[in-house]
């Protein structure tokens, strides 16, 4: 790939993330609603009956929105196949995006109440 065409694969990167970001925030509400859905039956003093056939509609939408999130991430491991084959390494990007960074997870020790 030539330096000419650089800015069409950080665009590609660019829109990448944003549909990684956007599925998450989906799931996100989504999970959210599913959780506030019993609540709210618990609220109203309502019959355990009413209701399930839509909370059995936001788990089945949870449950897409994990595919779509599996689909998504495997689309950023085919994009980074991709990105080696045109020859462009990490390098090539630097700091173009606002990638976060993973940290490891601090563990600390808990004594027993």
């Amino acid at each position: 790939m030539t330096n000419r065409n650089l800015p069409l694969a950080r665009e590609v990167a660019r829109q990448l993330m944003d549909a990684e970001r956007a599925i998450d925030h989906a799931f996100q509400a989504t999970a959210q609603l599913a959780a506030f859905m019993p609540h709210a039956r618990l609220e109203a003093n309502a019959s355990a009956e009413l209701g399930q056939a839509a909370f059995d509609r936001a788990a089945a939408a949870m449950t897409m929105l994990s595919g779509a999130r599996r689909e998504i991430v495997a689309t950023h491991v085919a994009l980074a196949e991709t990105q080696v084959k045109l020859g462009l390494s990490v390098r090539n990007f630097g700091g173009f995006v606002d990638k976060p960074h993973h940290k490891a997870a601090l563990l600390e020790v808990v004594e027993a109440a």
